[in-house]
Parts: C-alpha cells; sequence; structure tokens
C-alpha cells in the first residue's frame, strides 16, 4: 500500500473516534458520508493490486467504486437526514454511557485492535499496510459498540453502517480482488439501506400519542 492509503486508513480510524464522541446524529451522520467518501477512494490508493490495468478492468473497478461513492458518502447519509427529520430525534436518547466514557471505549477497542494486528495475526505481507487489519478491525468493533449500546433506530443503523465499513477495510487487506470486495460492500450497503426503509416504515406508522410519549425522551437527551 501507498502513503495515500495509510493517510486514508488513520483518517478511518480518526473519523470512528469521532463518532463515537458526539451525541448529534447529524454530526455521526455526516462523519459516516466521510468515511464513505474516504473508502470510496481508498481501492485506487492502493498500490500492487492491478487496479488501474486493463481497459475492461478499469471499467468494472470504476463502476464499483462510483456506486461505493454513492451509496455510502450520499445515498445513505441522505436517508439517515430524512429518518432523523421524521422522527424528530436530533441526539442518541438516554445514552447507556456518557460521551466521555463512550470515547475511552472506543480508544480502548482501537488500542485492542492494534494489538490483535500485531500480535495475533500474520505480519503483512509485502506492499501490504500494516494498518489495514487494525483500521479495519477497529471500524468494525466501534460499529459493534454503537449499535450495540444505541438508544434509538437511527443510532443502532449508523452503528451497523460503520461496522459494514470495518468490513469493507479488512476485505480488502485479506482479500486483495478488485472489483470483488467493492462489491460485496455494495451488497453490505444495498442492506444498510433496507434497513433505513424498515426504519422510515416504523417512523410513518407512529401514532401520535406514541410521538407524545417519546418527546420528554426527546428532551432530556437534547438537554445532555
Amino acid at each position: 500500500m501507498s502513503l495515500d492509503a495509510d493517510l486514508l486508513l488513520l483518517l478511518v480510524i480518526g473519523i470512528d473516534l469521532f463518532i463515537g464522541s458526539t451525541g448529534r446524529l447529524v454530526a455521526r451522520i455526516r462523519a459516516c458520508a466521510l468515511q464513505g467518501l474516504v473508502l470510496a477512494a481508498l481501492p485506487l490508493a492502493i498500490q500492487g493490486t492491478g487496479v488501474l490495468t486493463g481497459g475492461q478492468r478499469i471499467a468494472h473497478t470504476g463502476m464499483a467504486v462510483l456506486a461505493t461513492l454513492l451509496l455510502k458518502a450520499v445515498a445513505i447519509p441522505a436517508l439517515l437526514v430524512y429518518a432523523m427529520r421524521k422522527s424528530g430525534v436530533h441526539r442518541e436518547t438516554q445514552p447507556e454511557t456518557s460521551l466521555h466514557l463512550s470515547l475511552l471505549m472506543c480508544g480502548i477497542l482501537v488500542g485492542l485492535s492494534f494489538w490483535i494486528g500485531a500480535v495475533m495475526l500474520p505480519s503483512a505481507g509485502a506492499g501490504s499496510s500494516p494498518l489495514g487489519v487494525p483500521a479495519g478491525l477497529a471500524t468494525l468493533l466501534v460499529g459493534l459498540y454503537l449499535t450495540v449500546t444505541g438508544r434509538t433506530e437511527i443510532t443502532q443503523v449508523i452503528g451497523y453502517l460503520v461496522l459494514e465499513n470495518g468490513v469493507f477495510v479488512i476485505g480488502q487487506r485479506v482479500l486483495g480482488e478488485f472489483p470483488l470486495v467493492v462489491e460485496l460492500g455494495v451488497l453490505l450497503d444495498v442492506l444498510v439501506a433496507v434497513m433505513l426503509m424498515a426504519v422510515l416504515v416504523v417512523f410513518a406508522n407512529r401514532h401520535p400519542e406514541d410521538e407524545a410519549q417519546d418527546a420528554p425522551a426527546a428532551a432530556i437527551g437534547g438537554r445532555r
């Protein structure tokens, strides 16, 4: 991997920590969109994998990367923003842990990921970045943490999206086959979109009395 790929992987980790440190849903959604943009550029930053060899391969990879960009950085974040406005909840309500503890937990998960990547997994081969597995595993664990501790449907979908981004990074490190990994990521993004559709259906079928009951909880979450 090139230096550009290493910088992108570090940016992915930084976004993980930011998502875990804020309770504002719009900030988390924007961070997910930025992470999607980074992941779409990651295959093109990796050298020595033959991504840019052969006219047909260039077209195939370009279409897969474009699909990843549109889904991860545009379509899914736009649906998340729409769902957030539809629900009327703009912050994580009654979180299981405080934001300081959440940031600490995410930091611990990142450190654990680097330890696993350095001790328990084989060393990276020639041309591979040592950040590949730790960055992917850290993103996966942070996403799992957000999914488990999230109290709102939107936070849980965001957590799954971050988890899927981790699978995407690990797949590129382990498989290294383009555009196969990108296409698998697109399939997982479609699953995220289906989950969002289910969330929107739930919000659309809510009765006014249910929204009145949720209003005090949302107000409490907004003051945190």
